[in-house]
């Protein structure tokens, strides 16, 4: 059973700023989910919800409020990885909440296992790793990209509003004509016109990540039909059911399945979101802001950072 859950933000300083078709992110402000048991068994997870909605619909302050209604629904269970879907199945939505609270449950499971979460999940040793560059200054971009490329990394996306991303690419594959190149526009080309994305399409990228808002699943059929370029969808994917419809629809060839999008690992390793025997390519993007937390709380109390504690029979708020 839980005895309490702490919560706290951890401020994330990029090195570079992240440039979005939507914002220019500086900061990235983590919530981090402290669980602990009745027996003194934590675990940690991590709540990927944006400040404000222009991501999906959750926020940093609807993963706190929901985590108080989640706590409420576990008062008194003994809780598993299997069974917290359907323990919370009566909060609709707030799938990065619920992926939040599910991690930490991994993490108890696994230290009660005696064996690391890598080992408990059977993860593998190793996997591809991708960079993301925001598109800015061109000698900027360009360094960026060389930098990258020099690391090793096997794609790299590039992230801008649609107005300065065409003359960008032309720069870029002028100088780098064979980098390994991918676009996320996070929805935003809705008014661009079918040529427009065709000149996108002569660039030979890997693939072109959410041209449209997410639930505009049979506009993207439409112009996956036209380009030769794989359309990869990432917000419009929160189920199987839109993998499904992905799938019968032709709307993509490529799923960016992050688990917190999701609900959490246990619905983003399904078989059922496995959609390689129908012909789509998954694309895995994780976060990786527990493990800095987890090394944080080394050096220091994070009394400053903690927002809020519940505990079984009450829940209070702290500065």
């Amino acid at each position: 059973m839980i005895k309490r859950a702490d919560l706290s933000i951890v401020p994330l300083t990029f090195k570079h700023p992240i440039v979005t078709a939507h914002a220019v992110l500086s900061v990235r402000r983590t919530l981090i989910l402290r669980l602990e048991t009745v027996d003194g068994v934590v675990g940690y997870g991590e709540g990927v919800a944006f400040e404000t909605p222009w991501y999906t619909e959750e926020t940093t302050q609807s993963m706190i409020d929901t985590s108080k209604l989640i706590l409420h629904l576990l008062k008194g269970m003994t809780v598993t990885t299997d069974v917290f879907p359907t323990l919370v199945s009566s909060v609709i939505g707030q799938r990065m909440a619920k992926a939040m609270w599910e991690s930490a449950l991994w993490e108890i499971e696994a230290a009660r296992a005696n064996m690391s979460l890598k080992s408990y999940m059977k993860a593998r040793d190793t996997v591809s790793c991708g960079r993301t560059i925001g598109i800015g200054l061109p000698h900027q971009t360009m360094n960026s990209i060389e930098a990258a490329l020099s690391d090793g990394f096997e794609r790299i996306k590039l992230k801008a509003s649609p107005n300065e991303l065409l003359p960008a690419l032309r720069e870029i594959r002028a100088v780098f004509p064979d980098a390994p190149l991918m676009i996320d526009l996070n929805g935003s080309a809705s008014d661009q016109p079918i040529e427009w994305f065709e000149q996108i399409d002569a660039h030979q990228l890997l693939m072109i990540e959410q041209p449209y808002p997410s639930r505009q699943f049979a506009k993207s059929a439409t112009l996956q039909q036209k380009l030769k370029t794989p359309i990869c969808l990432d917000e419009s994917i929160t189920s199987y059911d839109d993998v499904e419809t992905m799938t019968q629809l032709g709307a993509g060839k490529i799923v960016n399945i992050k688990p917190a999008r999701v609900g959490g690992f246990s619905e983003a390793s399904l078989g059922c979101m496995n959609p390689e025997s129908e012909g789509i390519t998954r694309f895995y993007s994780l976060r990786s802001a527990a493990r800095a937390f987890r090394r944080i709380c080394r050096e220091r109390a994070l009394t400053s950072n903690k927002i809020c504690s519940i505990h079984r029979s009450r829940s209070r708020m702290g500065s």
